[in-house]
């Protein structure tokens, strides 16, 4: 079931563009964490508000994930074929419509719930930069797929 041209897809390039989205985001959409991270202090030594940021930036990184998630099983669900536009396959499996549905929203009550933030030490994200930036990664992976389907861009070694 799985080969190794499935395992390089999916670990060696969507799962590479995952991450850079997510460090990417991580910096961009939590104004002050470079700030943070370049002061190097041990995690103990950090102030309340340096923790709230800390918690900030991974929520961040999770939220741009699971944006990424989505944006990577929406572009695999054909190998050759674009999802938009004309000779488009579109979005026919209602199953997968509904779980990607569903993970959004389950992500964002974690996020957002008094309750649920605490358990996984998160942080609530402000509308903007925070929510809404981490996009970029959803349209950004969809992007590179939609134009290695469409145009060939040469990544053969992709067509598993």
């Amino acid at each position: 079931m799985i080969s190794s041209k499935i395992l390089l897809y999916s670990y060696g390039y969507i799962g590479v563009l995952q991450a850079v989205f997510c460090w990417m985001m991580y910096f961009l959409a939590t104004p002050g964490i470079g700030n943070l991270v370049q002061a190097h202090d041990d995690l103990k030594d950090y102030t309340q508000e340096e923790t709230i940021l800390e918690k900030r930036g991974m929520t961040v990184y999770y939220w741009t994930l699971v944006l990424g998630q989505v944006a990577a099983a929406l572009a695999s669900t054909t190998k050759r074929q674009p999802l938009f536009g004309s000779g488009g396959y579109g979005f026919p499996n209602q199953i997968l419509n509904i779980t990607l549905c569903c993970e959004v929203v389950l992500s964002l009550m974690v996020m957002h719930s008094s309750m649920l933030r605490p358990a996984f030490e998160m942080e609530r994200l402000d509308f903007w930069p925070s929510l809404v930036l981490p996009v970029v990664a959803l349209a950004g992976i969809l992007a590179v797929e939609e134009g290695r389907k469409r145009f060939g861009l040469g990544f053969s070694f992709l067509q598993f």
